[in-house]
């Protein structure tokens, strides 16, 4: 059996945009969707998953330039996130802000 691993890096990338759109969708809507009872888990779930897969997926670098692009988005989309909101790295930037001002 023969797998053709460019095409499971760009879907890799495809995912990894896909994750970033739900994890913004969950923000920014009243789409509200519970994990566990946390609405916040799921985006940290698809945040931190994306960040991950995208990183996967953007090894290979024989891409056509468009899903080139999807799969930066996802990556940097996903890792902001990750950094802006995820609770602990969050206590850390929040207090250094506050430190400032």
């Amino acid at each position: 059996m023969f797998i053709n691993f460019k095409s499971v890096f760009n879907a890799l990338k495809i995912i990894s945009f896909l994750l970033f759109v739900f994890a913004l969708a969950q923000v920014l809507t009243p789409l509200k969707i519970q994990l566990y009872g946390s609405e916040w888990l799921f985006m940290y779930s698809c945040c931190i998953l994306g960040t991950i897969l995208g990183i996967i997926g953007n090894k290979n670098k024989n891409t056509i330039p468009s899903i080139k692009k999807i799969g930066k988005i996802g990556v940097f989309g996903n890792l902001i996130m990750v950094i802006m909101f995820f609770p602990p790295l969050y206590f850390i930037w929040g207090t250094w802000l506050e430190s400032i001002f």
